[in-house]
């Protein structure tokens, strides 16, 4: 009985674990993420987030540990999520393409588990 309750909180530690550590992220150009109601706004409006009610099924799901790296293949980028300065950065390839880095992962998550990023 004691062996059954060790592995049932191993269990739920290691669900705890995966919980803390996943965050989702999305990249599209501002029709797609408009479509999607992440963003509002255009023509004589200007552009917002729309945190409350963007589709969370169309964000794909990274473990922050594993990834720090996104590449964006596109050689303009807006970043739109709330994350602290200096945490992150868009660094540019050989071929002008951006990649998205997060250089302090604890700080960069630490507001929002959710980065959206406008491509052009």
């Amino acid at each position: 009985e004691l062996s059954q309750h060790a592995e049932e909180q191993q269990a739920k530690i290691r669900e705890q674990d995966k919980s803390l550590n996943t965050a989702y992220y999305v990249f599209g150009t501002a029709s797609e993420l408009k479509e999607q109601k992440i963003l509002s706004g255009g023509f004589l409006k200007s552009t917002k987030l729309m945190a409350e009610t963007f589709n969370k099924e169309y964000f794909l799901q990274i473990d922050i540990r594993e990834v720090t790296q996104i590449p964006l293949y596109t050689t303009k980028a807006k970043l739109w999520s709330n994350h602290p300065e200096g945490t992150y950065e868009f660094q540019e390839a050989s071929n002008g393409n951006l990649t998205f880095h997060v250089t302090d992962t604890q700080r960069f998550w630490s507001l929002t588990k959710f980065l959206i990023i406008e491509v052009k």
